[in-house]
């Protein structure tokens, strides 16, 4: 009995799909998406205005809710650039857009579904430009310049590929950072990479609020 038991199983696991025949699934949803992002590279304005609009439908941007419509990117992403900051708002589409080329070696696939999901059914997309030049520089192992950041959002509607909303918020920078560093490492570069960090997660808080006073949608970060 247990020998066939255990034979069952290794059939059964056998004949799952695999997890690159999941994504091969989604190819032509991912396909568009990357249209529309290359469209939206192209739809950036220089500066963001403070536009309002009451979106319907509503703007959800919460990944654990089965309702989620919105995801998020950021400038340099579309450029195809690192940039010093992500704020990281959303993981569905860069997760997808990291699988398309680079397949999880195992892993849950309905998770992996709902994961392209949220990223290839989104009804909207926010963009955000951090204006990098005015993030804090550290001048020594102690002591860093820092002032407020420009963020602009830009809310679009994929299906038409338009801005529907924007927005500006100022991250302020913490005046004060506590960091570590190890042996091999700069104390320098390590003091400028936390009080940047300090301007991520101030500009997080205050882009979640953005996002809600301008379209009127629901927010909830991770």
């Amino acid at each position: 009995m247990r020998f066939f038991v255990l034979l069952f199983l290794v059939v059964s696991i056998g004949c799952g799909k695999s997890t690159e025949a999941v994504i091969d699934e989604y190819r032509p949803a991912i396909n568009r998406l990357r249209d529309q992002l290359k469209q939206i590279q192209d739809k950036i304005p220089q500066t963001a205005e403070n536009v309002t609009a009451e979106l319907s439908p509503k703007l959800i941007l919460n990944e654990e809710s089965p309702d989620h419509n919105c995801e998020t990117i950021m400038v340099s992403a579309l450029q195809g650039d690192k940039g010093a900051i992500d704020l990281m708002l959303t993981t569905n589409l860069s997760t997808t857009l990291y699988w398309e080329n680079q397949a999880p070696s195992g892993g849950d696939q309905a998770f992996m579904k709902r994961v392209m999901d949220g990223a290839t059914k989104a009804k909207y997309l926010i963009v955000h430009r951090i204006d990098e030049s005015q993030l804090p520089i550290a001048v020594s192992e102690q002591e860093f310049v820092a002032a407020p950041v420009r963020v602009d959002g830009f809310v679009f509607e994929l299906d038409t590929l338009t801005i529907v909303a924007s927005y500006v918020v100022e991250a302020i920078p913490a005046e004060q950072v506590s960091y570590t560093f190890k042996q091999n490492e700069s104390a320098k570069d390590r003091l400028q990479a936390f009080a940047q960090s300090s301007v991520w997660s101030d500009a997080r808080v205050k882009i979640a609020e953005a996002i809600v006073n301008s379209t009127g949608g629901e927010v909830r970060l991770r």
